[in-house]
């Protein structure tokens, strides 16, 4: 497992180093420092895998559209951290009839679950049991949602979702503003921070996607 966990790493740095037009330095291997990175490593989590959806998202949404979308089934393994940039990702991908993105999404989604149900055909109501009662959001975790619900009304778990909601709105405002000449490895860039920031609930080791 930590071989893989390194594998994709390694892959997602090299990607990066490409998507920067393969600058003349090592700058690059510095990811391989990047604290949420190290964490991943050490507790064996899977926010390399984040990263690694990311990644190939920006490296082939031009050049390979279905392969960029079906990426993207790595980002839904967490959901929640992708909030304002899936949005803004559904509306370009309609205004620019990107359509072959969300069909390469929808396929590997549809194959994802076909392969659960094959291994377990109990799977999705075991989990679906697991998230009523594992009490996850009630982990006081430092994300700004868990933080602001639990200085209003810690009861109140819908008040967590609220950066998220609002980051949404900005993402889309952002994105409306600059429709016309939007790219992906500029703007899109500051609506993953803003995800990760605005997210309802994450650890540490999912800021992978940072890097």
């Amino acid at each position: 497992w930590l071989l893989v966990l390194l594998a994709g790493l390694s892959i997602s740095i090299f990607a990066i180093w490409i998507l920067n037009g393969r600058p003349n330095n090592r700058y690059h291997l510095l990811g391989y420092f990047f604290a949420p990175a190290l964490a991943c490593l050490m507790a064996g989590q899977f926010g390399v895998f984040l990263l690694l959806g990311v990644v190939f998202f920006l490296h082939f949404h031009q050049s390979r559209p279905f392969i960029a979308g079906a990426a993207l089934l790595l980002c839904s393994l967490k959901p929640h951290m992708f909030i304002p940039f899936a949005t803004v990702l559904l509306i370009w991908a309609v205004s620019h009839k990107a359509y072959l993105i969300l069909a390469g999404f929808s396929a590997a989604v549809l194959a994802s679950c076909t392969f659960s149900f094959f291994l377990d055909a109990n799977a999705w109501s075991q989990y679906s049991l697991m998230m009523h009662t594992g009490g996850a959001l009630n982990e006081p975790v430092p994300t700004l949602g868990v933080t602001f619900r639990f200085l209003v009304n810690r009861d109140a778990v819908w008040l967590q979702f609220l950066p998220a909601a609002a980051g949404s709105c900005w993402a889309l405002w952002y994105y409306w503003t600059r429709r016309n000449r939007w790219n992906w490895l500029d703007e899109g860039l500051l609506v993953l921070l803003v995800s990760a920031m605005c997210a309802p609930f994450g650890w540490f080791t999912d800021e992978c996607i940072l890097l």
